[in-house]
């Protein structure tokens, strides 16, 4: 407990980025899960992490659970169901969480929409701005395009009042497009911010990152 407090002390609070699933339906090629074995977390493993967070932050303050991937939506609802049970019995016992899920969008059917918007959880999707950019690099694993199947589900959880927040990986080869990217994403009327693409060491992809110049000018 020594080393917690010191830790505890000289960063606050944690959040925890919980990886519930190392599989997905998708093959982005810059996505680190691909080179990663399939698994989906257990709810056991989950209620560990869950209890061990809140307590490391004590009940003064809220405890962000950030539900990532993989796809994290391959656990299914259950597994968040068994989550927010734990956390309102920790939430009895006077801890405060937060949580948010960070999704492909490819599996947001209504269940999950109203299952996530009844129960506020925040959620992330990923749309690289254009079909042409998104199709090129974010496929199923059948090698399907994907674009239109997420600006569908985007636009149904906007109207079943789920609010979602987008991430557009930009690159270099991605660039001469940034205008037209903020227009397509304005018409649809999605909040979205661009994050520059970080290739994974060793794995073979065509994309270039931006240096911290090229970004600051986007």
């Amino acid at each position: 407990t020594g080393v917690l407090d010191e830790v505890q002390r000289k960063i606050g609070t944690m959040s925890g980025i919980v990886e519930v699933a190392t599989t997905c339906n998708l093959s982005c090629e810059y996505c680190f899960a691909k080179r990663r074995s399939a698994s989906i977390m257990t709810k056991e493993t989950a209620e560990i992490i869950i209890k061990a967070l809140l307590r490391y932050n004590g009940q003064g303050a809220e405890t962000k659970f950030i539900w990532h991937g993989g796809e994290p939506l391959l656990a299914g609802i259950p597994f968040y169901k068994n989550v927010l049970d734990v956390q309102n019995r920790m939430a009895s016992e006077g801890f405060q969480y937060r949580n948010s899920i960070q999704t492909n969008g490819t599996l947001l059917n209504d269940e999950w929409i109203d299952f996530l918007r009844d129960n506020t959880f925040g959620v992330g999707s990923s749309l690289d701005g254009l079909r042409e950019l998104h199709d090129a690099k974010r496929r199923s694993k059948s090698n399907e395009c994907t674009y239109d199947k997420v600006v569908e589900n985007l636009m149904r959880a906007k109207e079943r009042g789920l609010t979602i927040g987008v991430i557009c990986v930009i690159s270099r080869e991605t660039i001469p497009y940034v205008e037209d990217i903020y227009r397509n994403m304005k018409s649809l009327g999605l909040p979205f911010t661009l994050s520059p693409v970080t290739p994974n060491r060793g794995q073979a992809t065509d994309l270039q990152p931006l240096t911290p110049a090229e970004y600051t000018d986007v």
